[in-house]
């Protein structure tokens, strides 16, 4: 969450941040940085797009690394 939060408090407006933050800090939100999209470090080569869809954001296209995932585990 660290990275993922940090590219939301670094890279956006303030409006965006007092809506995502906040929920980030205690716990009811959960940012990632999905950073590469090929398997060679080609960081300008970006395909993924993201549209608007009600309240939320769609995101279309892949990307193979995921950093500061936290998959939930069982109990």
């Amino acid at each position: 969450m660290l990275l993922g939060g940090n590219a939301i408090l670094l890279g956006s407006s303030g409006p965006l941040q007092k809506e995502l933050l906040p929920d980030v800090c205690i716990g009811d939100r959960i940012l990632v940085l999905a950073f590469q999209e090929r398997g060679r470090f080609a960081p300008c080569a970006v395909e993924t797009t993201a549209t608007r869809d009600g309240d939320s954001f769609r995101i279309r296209d892949e990307k193979q690394f995921v950093l500061d995932v936290m998959w939930p585990t069982r109990s």
